[in-house]
């Protein structure tokens, strides 16, 4: 066959679909039905297919991923109090979408003792602590480099299940440390399916888009020269806007977490 066309080349499998040489989307048909109603949600597949001439065709399935998709009910300019005494962390590069108010322990790095030199045994005591705080006790996870980096120079090694119960994470850059943004590529199906939020701010901002400040001053259930760990008494309110990529995270005492509360139902 000659190609008389310049330009780049595209190979698919539109034809397989087109003409039903192989039944590819009675398959497909079938795995998503049967997926969707097995899990509860839409849902993602990896497959790859043999197709043979002289024997039958093999169409093997690789992997199914849940889907969550999730969005916010209404419009808001999500960073519009990011400069106000209640906001407590922001950024415009966040992964996610929604709203949560569960969040009332936060697990730090203190980023003015941390040490690259030390990652691994950060990672052990995170684990510690995620086995400790349990599914009853989600927490907001902070520190700098990139969380689940196969190199423990480039930030902390934790694997997936050494953070499991950590609902929305934070990952910041630091002089001594400022790879390029994962935006949570080690654990992203992870994040997706559970709507973890994923903060991610850079070396030049990480002192003033946090209120280390704030921070410091809460009561303290473990403190140490690199780990700590923080119990609120009114869980922080993380907004995340999917569409946009910006996020932000609200301190509050329970007087005015109930206002929130009126103005968000009523729609202020």
């Amino acid at each position: 066959m000659r190609i008389i066309y310049k330009g780049p080349r595209v190979i698919t499998f539109s034809s397989i679909i087109k003409y039903n040489f192989f039944p590819l989307n009675n398959i497909l048909n079938e795995f998503i039905k049967e997926g969707e109603n097995f899990i509860g949600c839409p849902l993602e597949i990896e497959f790859a297919v043999n197709i043979n001439k002289n024997k039958k065709s093999e169409f093997c399935l690789l992997q199914v991923k849940p889907m969550s998709i999730d969005s916010m009910s209404y419009n808001m300019n999500i960073l519009k109090n990011k400069k106000s005494d209640n906001s407590f962390c922001y950024s415009n590069q966040v992964l996610g979408d929604g709203i949560s108010k569960e969040i009332k322990h936060i697990l730090y790095i203190n980023p003015d003792t941390f040490r690259r030199e030390k990652t691994k045994l950060i990672a052990d005591k995170i684990d510690e602590f995620n086995q400790n705080l349990g599914e009853k006790n989600p927490y907001l996870l902070i520190g700098p480099g990139r969380w689940g980096s196969s190199d423990p120079w480039l930030g902390i090694p934790v694997t997936w299940e050494q953070i499991t119960n950590a609902k929305s994470i934070v990952e910041i850059g630091i002089d001594t440390l400022n790879p390029d943004p994962s935006f949570g590529s080690h654990f992203f199906q992870n994040l997706t399916s559970l709507r973890i939020g994923y903060f991610t701010i850079n070396r030049n901002k990480y002192k003033t888009s946090i209120d280390w400040k704030w921070l410091k001053k809460q009561e303290h259930i473990y403190k140490s020269k690199y780990v700590n760990v923080v119990k609120l008494t009114t869980p922080v309110i993380i907004k995340i806007d999917g569409i946009n990529g910006s996020g932000i995270i609200l301190k509050t005492d329970q007087k005015k977490q109930e206002v929130m509360d009126e103005n968000e139902s009523s729609g202020i």
